[in-house]
């Protein structure tokens, strides 16, 4: 007598098979519910259960129809560990991010607590005073570029025109400009 479980599973790592089994056995079951419900004695129920059974030893189209049922009951269950373990990595990474985003705040706060206003204030106006450092630098080398490539004449009313325009500047920057600049 042939055995639907070694037609449904060839080897003991085919999972698809074993799903397909499932299938075959909760089939089998509804079949007993069924002729028990009518009415059938035990013997009779046997009978029939083991003609079921060589019926779906024989048919390869119920073979190939588990098998399919198989399939897919495997290809639902691998998607949905994955959707699971996905959403658990995901929550897992973000909650990891957010621990280490307030771990660097309170770094920063203790940091900052342990240098003191004056040490503070003195970095933010360093940090101020270098960016206009810098600035005034860089200015200060393109006009000594382009006064080196002008005539004397030009000279003096560059000279002029670039005290007018630095004196416009400082005017224009202050903390309540004139009306004039923009």
């Amino acid at each position: 007598m042939a055995w639907v479980y070694d037609k449904l599973v060839e080897n003991d790592t085919d999972i698809s098979g074993q799903f397909a089994y499932l299938f075959y056995k909760s089939e089998k079951r509804k079949f007993a519910e069924k002729l028990k419900t009518s009415g059938k004695s035990d013997d009779e129920i046997r009978a029939q259960l083991k003609a079921y059974q060589e019926g779906v030893v024989g048919d390869s189209d119920a073979i190939a129809a588990f098998k399919a049922s198989g399939d897919i009951a495997l290809k639902k269950y691998l998607s949905e560990v994955q959707s699971n373990t996905l959403n658990t990595a995901r929550n897992e990474f973000l909650a990891e991010i957010q621990r280490i985003g307030t771990d660097i705040n309170n770094l920063n706060r203790l940091v900052g607590a342990e240098r003191g206003i004056v040490r503070r204030f003195a970095s933010w106006l360093l940090i101020g005073v270098r960016a206009w450092i810098s600035t005034a630098l860089i200015g200060l080398i393109l006009f000594i570029i382009a006064l080196l490539f002008v005539s004397d004449h030009t000279k003096e009313g560059v000279m002029d025109e670039a005290l007018d325009g630095f004196a416009k500047f400082i005017e224009c920057h202050k903390s309540t400009p004139p009306a004039g600049c923009q």
